[in-house]
């Protein structure tokens, strides 16, 4: 028996889709992108990860490896301003506060709440807010505020055993 390919089925972009594929195909299109790669021994993290949750167990809070590379990329976003910048037509413009997006895979796609002036938050108060904004983009719940005025995006793939992509740029 000859099996008979599957009817194709076309459905309408939902408008959070759209947008989506707007912009990133805008930024793919308009956006300077570059690539470095570099293996790192996540040993001493991996370690710090696990006593930073000994020790917040009590206030039932876990910290992700994405909370730690938050808190990190903020660090390193203040200590390197030149990559905490965004291109405006015909100007640069350095942003002040490290406002870091973790990327969020959704039924839609893939979304990105802002973890707003990182640099400022502790190890706690960037887990509790990555967990809540996590929450609310796989509820559909995110409004404005929890993803605009992002400076700088984190996509992490680890945990699919991914060790490398190239990222489009989500634009500001």
């Amino acid at each position: 028996a000859v099996a008979t390919p599957a009817e194709e089925k076309v459905v309408p972009l939902t408008p959070l889709r759209r947008v989506i594929g707007q912009r990133l195909t805008q930024s793919f299109r308009d956006v300077p992108h570059f690539v470095v790669t570099l293996e790192v021994d996540m040993s001493a993290c991996t370690r710090f990860r696990e006593q930073a949750n000994k020790r917040l167990a009590a206030q039932n809070v876990r910290v992700s490896f994405n909370d730690v590379l938050v808190k990190l990329v903020a660090q390193a976003l203040l200590q390197h301003p030149a990559v905490n910048a965004s291109f405006e037509d015909t100007q640069l413009r350095y942003h002040s506060a490290a406002n870091v997006g973790v990327a969020v895979a959704i039924p839609d796609g893939l979304i990105v709440p802002v973890v707003h002036r990182a640099e400022q938050k502790s190890l706690l108060e960037i887990a509790r807010a990555t967990g809540q904004l996590t929450q609310k983009a796989r509820a559909g719940r995110l409004d404005e505020q929890d993803v605009t005025g992002g400076t700088f995006t984190i996509s992490n793939m680890g945990m699919y055993e991914v060790d490398l992509f190239t990222a489009i740029i989500n634009p500001p």
